[in-house]
């Protein structure tokens, strides 16, 4: 099996666990690291244009989401704990003046 670059319909916790089962645990890792970047990179044009004095509606939001998220899908909730020590690339956000 190729690691590659997904296409956009592959999920990439599938394809880290196939890697974790493969004892590739660094692949894994990897894996992981795409997806949270990829995900991250669809969803910053939409937060770039949330005023700055909104972050705290977003943060609640997304907070909320994740929450509902885990209630619908208790499988999904058990695996993200799972996932908590694996470490994601730091995140930089630019606040605007207005």
């Amino acid at each position: 099996m190729i690691f590659g670059k997904p296409k956009a319909t592959d999920p990439y916790l599938t394809r880290a666990l196939e890697a974790i089962d493969a004892e590739k645990f660094s692949e894994a890792q990897q894996i992981i690291q795409d997806g949270a970047i990829d995900y991250f990179d669809r969803f910053k044009p939409a937060a770039a244009t949330i005023p700055v004095k909104d972050a705290p509606l977003l943060i609640h939001l997304y907070r909320h989401m994740a929450d509902e998220l885990e209630r619908a899908d208790p499988v999904a909730a058990a695996l993200a704990e799972k996932l908590k020590p694996i470490k994601l690339p730091p995140i930089t956000f630019t606040r605007r003046s207005k």
